[in-house]
């Protein structure tokens, strides 16, 4: 095979992969306002509901708090979102929806010291997985959570727990979450362009080749 083709070949890969990236969604907070603290938050519900997730919090509030994450290396300023979730039990997980079926989803978190992050993962056949987070060793550092499914995920339940007590709940606060929506949503129009243009551009490279 030709270096020519090679190179075509090569291009039309890169097209296939701005194809795929075209589907990721991050989500960081930034663009509503936020609380001045965890007494006074702007409520976090369906904003996004657009990009494919909706929050939710039986325990509530959960909510955009400003100023928490400020100098914090690793978190994106000026908003997290801060989920209140110092209960007894698990009627408080933070909950987040997709209408988008994402089979692969990473955030970043921020948790009291020697707490974890635990993310319960559900698609239509129920319980995909449980997937947790490294325990906390000093406030305020980024942890960051990621895990990947077979099945897309209709839902995952978000909640703190300290280290060695799973029955225990604590407050958290999350940002950077990002997901795809391999779940079979139709791809973006800015995606086609670029796959339709690449590949006219190797038909018409070929074409140039064959005729010569």
């Amino acid at each position: 095979m030709s270096r020519k083709i090679c190179s075509i070949f090569a291009g039309l890969a890169l097209m296939f992969l701005v194809t795929a990236a075209a589907h990721a969604t991050l989500i960081n907070f930034d663009d509503i306002q936020g609380g001045n603290d965890i007494n006074h938050l702007n409520l976090v519900s369906n904003q996004y509901a657009g990009l494919g997730v909706i929050f939710s919090d039986p325990a509530g509030p959960v909510g955009a708090l400003i100023g928490d994450n400020i100098g914090l290396s690793g978190f994106s300023e000026p908003n997290v979102l801060f989920a209140w979730q110092h209960q007894a039990d698990n009627s408080g997980d933070l909950r987040l929806d997709f209408s988008v079926g994402p089979r692969n989803i990473s955030l970043i978190t921020m948790l009291s010291s020697d707490y974890y992050l635990e993310a319960l993962v559900y698609g239509s056949s129920g319980l995909l997985g449980t997937f947790d987070s490294a325990v906390e060793a000093s406030y305020g550092a980024a942890i960051p959570l990621s895990f990947s499914t077979s099945q897309p995920i209709e839902y995952i339940l978000l909640t703190s727990h300290p280290e060695g007590n799973p029955e225990y709940f604590g407050n958290f606060s999350i940002d950077n979450l990002s997901f795809d929506s391999s779940g079979g949503t139709t791809p973006e129009p800015q995606s086609f362009i670029l796959l339709l243009s690449g590949i006219g551009i190797a038909t018409a490279s070929l074409r140039g080749r064959f005729n010569k």
